[in-house]
């Protein structure tokens, strides 16, 4: 648990910029751009318009934690993110399985064609498209609301998992297994523990597994982010 509060605290405090450069490694940024190169472009599906009321309402964010199989183009990045020898490679891969259910599907598979398209532009010297550039900003800012909704899923997550502590540390002080008393436990304390721990254990640890989910959540926002930087 403690591992995954340093990493959050981590993210958050980088929260702004989403960026996870690493010293003597090729960025994520530099992997989607080799990804790039190496895939040739895909025709444009019908698009579908994504609202901010529809983000903030929760019907894109699903309550369990289903995996998804890897698109082909995903799993290639995901390998050279791999073969990259990255960190985080692992991880950042774990969270791309990770459905986030079809709106915010639809946003991101906008967002990176829309990016290939600007790409392929500036490659080619072509003129700049100002309604293009237009686009991607527009869904870029989709993807803040969808991020910044995770970060908030996450802090309430760790929220419910410390107050389920809370109740286990004062469950253990009324029974008098908190005074730090010296010597061993009677009998009817071994009970009274024994009681505590089969109340509370599952407890503590459906809310500490919620805190690891809503925190792969945001791990996989971020890590669609920073495939897509493909340009600079």
């Amino acid at each position: 648990m403690r591992t995954v509060i340093v990493r959050l605290l981590a993210i958050l405090v980088l929260f702004g910029p989403a960026t996870r450069a690493q010293q003597e490694q090729p960025s994520l940024g530099e992997v989607a751009r080799q990804n790039m190169a190496a895939k040739s472009s895909q025709p444009a599906k019908a698009a579908k318009v994504i609202t901010d009321e529809d983000i903030h309402s929760g019907t894109t964010r699903d309550s369990a934690q289903p995996q998804r199989k890897f698109d082909p183009d995903i799993q290639e990045f995901c390998n050279q993110l791999k073969n990259s020898k990255q960190q985080a490679a692992e991880n950042d891969c774990a969270a791309l399985r990770i459905d986030m259910g079809s709106d915010y599907d639809t946003v991101i598979t906008q967002y990176w064609q829309v990016q290939q398209d600007i790409c392929a532009a500036l490659l080619a010297r072509q003129p700049r498209s100002e309604s293009r550039e237009t686009q991607a900003r527009e869904l870029h800012q989709k993807w803040f609301v969808f991020k910044d909704r995770e970060a908030v899923a996450i802090l309430t997550a760790q929220s419910a998992y410390a107050a389920v502590q809370a109740e286990k540390t004062d469950a253990l002080k009324a029974k008098g297994l908190f005074s730090g008393a010296p010597g061993g436990l009677t009998p009817n304390e071994s009970d009274d523990l024994k009681y505590v721990k089969e109340k509370y254990e599952p407890r503590v640890r459906e809310k500490e597994a919620a805190v690891s989910r809503a925190h792969l959540r945001l791990v996989r926002i971020i890590a669609d982010r920073e495939r897509f930087d493909v340009c600079s």
